[in-house]
């Protein structure tokens, strides 16, 4: 679909959501800025209790229907067969599920293959990560970026 229709989407299916989440915030190729984009991903993180995703659910199966619910990720077949895929995040992997989820996936791979080398693991759930100790490096897309010694690029240029 194109970029604004799908911008638009997510845009609307945040606002609608806003009571029942901390934060939200719309990532993949719509952040990037591509001119065509094969989905819609949210990263969100709830309000903790039942009735508020139960609230998020809702609101999502009025765009289509949930294919997919787990503690992680709803997906959503859209209505115009576009897919929306809501990412459930805590404080501590947001930031990190939504630089991840913003990829592009050849991206996310130069950014692996950096922490490897320089003895880190990029972890979708805590950050970029110490391999030996565990111990958490960096949470925050800049922060990640900082801790590899690379440059911050900005999302519509992660290709």
């Amino acid at each position: 679909m194109k970029y604004e229709i799908a911008k638009t989407i997510g845009e609307e299916i945040l606002e609608k959501i806003k009571p029942y989440v901390i934060k939200g915030k719309i990532a993949g190729s719509i952040r990037r800025k591509k001119p065509e984009v094969h989905d819609i991903d949210l990263v969100i993180i709830p309000i903790g209790e039942f009735m508020m995703m139960e609230g998020i659910k809702k609101i999502l199966r009025s765009y289509g229907i949930i294919e997919m619910e787990g503690s992680q990720i709803i997906r959503v077949q859209g209505k115009n067969d576009e897919v929306i895929d809501c990412y459930i995040a805590n404080d501590k992997s947001y930031e990190v599920l939504v630089l991840i989820r913003t990829g592009s996936a050849h991206h996310n791979i130069q950014l692996a293959k950096r922490s490897l080398s320089l003895g880190m693991k990029l972890d979708f759930s805590k950050g970029l990560i110490d391999r030996n100790s565990g111990k958490v490096i960096a949470n925050t897309e800049k922060s990640i970026f900082s801790a590899l010694n690379m440059t911050y690029v900005e999302p519509e240029n992660r290709n």
